[in-house]
């Protein structure tokens, strides 16, 4: 039987969690399972069966597994197909979409039409306001990044499946939570970086019907940069 093939896919952070990223304090995300599972209520083994597949390539719903080259996943009550995680496995690739900028000539083209052998000049808005001197053209957003202007490789290492609120001090700190001054102890750190995560999530999440509090499904991949 042939290897799984290792594919390369885009992802999209913000500013601030690129900028973690390469200062080394992010090598977590988590992004919300669409669609989510039934509720638990309904089928009392789903969370079950998702605690503990730690090393889950398909998002597990229900209770029949079978394996697909050498992967584990489980099919609905339906026999329908499983969730296939939209951010690979360990080994695949993802490319960093971010808030960028060509040079200034590039203007008036098209992301898909501008020749990324001649846009030697790029910039990126995590960098800073600094950078403005340079004379970058408009800023774009990162949907519209093509794969010729990202400066981000990632290696995913590691991808799981669980509840948002089931995130540790210790991963809160891996998505690229700081610890602030105020953070002088052990209790300080563990009392305040889940909280500060869950800010951080509604900030993003909440508006899409995805809140810390409503305690949605999620992939949580884990990476690191390729060099």
């Amino acid at each position: 039987m042939s290897e799984p093939k290792v594919r390369e896919r885009p992802i999209l952070f913000n500013g601030e969690m690129v900028g973690a990223i390469l200062d080394g304090r992010k090598t977590q995300t988590r992004r919300v399972v669409k669609p989510q599972p039934y509720p638990e209520t309904a089928h009392p083994k789903c969370a079950a069966i998702v605690r503990h597949l730690q090393d889950v390539f398909w998002a597990v719903n229900w209770r029949t597994p079978r394996d697909v080259h050498g992967k584990r996943h489980y099919i609905d009550r339906d026999g329908n197909s499983p969730y296939k995680c939209p951010y690979g496995q360990p080994g695949d690739s993802l490319w960093v979409r971010e808030t960028w900028a060509a040079h200034l000539r590039w203007n008036g083209v098209k992301p898909s039409d501008i020749d990324g052998d001649r846009a030697d000049f790029r910039w990126y808005r995590a960098d800073g306001d600094d950078i403005a001197r340079e004379r970058p053209g408009r800023w774009r957003p990162s949907i519209h990044m093509p794969r010729w202007a990202s400066r981000l490789n990632l290696l995913v290492t590691d991808v799981r499946v669980e509840r948002v609120q089931d995130i540790s001090p210790g991963d809160a700190a891996a998505e690229g939570i700081a610890m602030r001054d105020e953070m002088r102890t052990d209790e300080d750190w563990g009392a305040n970086m889940v909280p500060d995560f869950a800010s951080l999530w509604d900030s993003i999440n909440a508006k899409r019907g995805y809140s810390w509090e409503k305690n949605p499904w999620v992939w949580a991949v884990t990476f690191e940069v390729v060099k």
